[in-house]
């Protein structure tokens, strides 16, 4: 009942940009209750505001407004849900690990949850750079920061999965796809929508983290290969 009266609360009281924002701020709260009560049912009521959340954050910031510069807004509603929007989906697999409420069915869970923190921050990156330069200049500059982005964190991924023994797979295998996605957005979309300057500033970037990375990964499977022949 309480659950419901704070859900009528959040719909009925705020503006369709700022709703997002308060039903993700009650998931993130449930979320940190749930792990410090080790409540199941804190953390059931909590996704669900990160379902509703989610829903209501799409429907003021669809796709298109990531593919077409005349449909992106500028909108302080959307960085903020943006933001909290990965926040909530990484609370949702980090809280769903430690309470071990499912063992079939994590890897997936945890991918469709980073896939949603990845759409949340590419609409919160796009939508500040049109705040600030406007639907030409700052929605390039948006796209560019958003490419960076996913090279940064499939870099993590791939760092994480060498640290990680237990979630080395699902890690590299996350980090690796999120690769892919960056270079093809990189030659598909980038290629075609960013202008000169921010066209060099993200194949740049981009390029230097996969150097890196690479360079990290032959070191260690180097040092790898060097102690079990030694």
């Amino acid at each position: 009942i309480g659950a419901v009266a704070m859900l009528q609360a959040a719909v009925g009281s705020t503006t369709v940009d700022v709703r997002p924002v308060v039903l993700f701020a009650v998931a993130l709260a449930l979320f940190a209750a749930a792990h410090r009560t080790r409540s199941s049912l804190a953390y059931v009521i909590g996704s669900a505001f990160g379902v509703i959340g989610a829903l209501t954050f799409v429907s003021i910031s669809p796709p298109e407004a990531l593919l077409d510069s005349d449909h992106a807004a500028g909108n302080a509603g959307i960085i903020i849900g943006g933001i909290l929007l990965a926040a909530t989906a990484f609370a949702f697999a980090y809280v769903l690990t430690e309470l071990k409420l499912i063992d079939d069915g994590l890897q997936t869970l945890a991918i469709v949850s980073g896939m949603l923190a990845l759409y949340g921050l590419t609409s919160a990156t796009v939508s500040l750079g049109t705040s600030i330069g406007g639907n030409t200049t700052g929605f390039t500059a948006g796209h560019t920061a958003a490419t960076i982005e996913w090279m940064i964190a499939a870099f993590a991924l791939l760092a994480f999965g060498l640290r990680s023994i237990a979630h080395a797979h699902l890690a590299l295998l996350a980090g690796l796809s999120l690769t892919a996605a960056s270079i093809a957005k990189l030659f598909l979309f980038d290629l075609v929508a960013l202008d000169g300057l921010f066209r060099v500033i993200a194949f740049i970037a981009v390029g230097l983290l996969l150097l890196i990375a690479g360079t990290r990964y032959a070191k260690v499977f180097a040092d790898r290969e060097g102690a079990v022949t030694s």
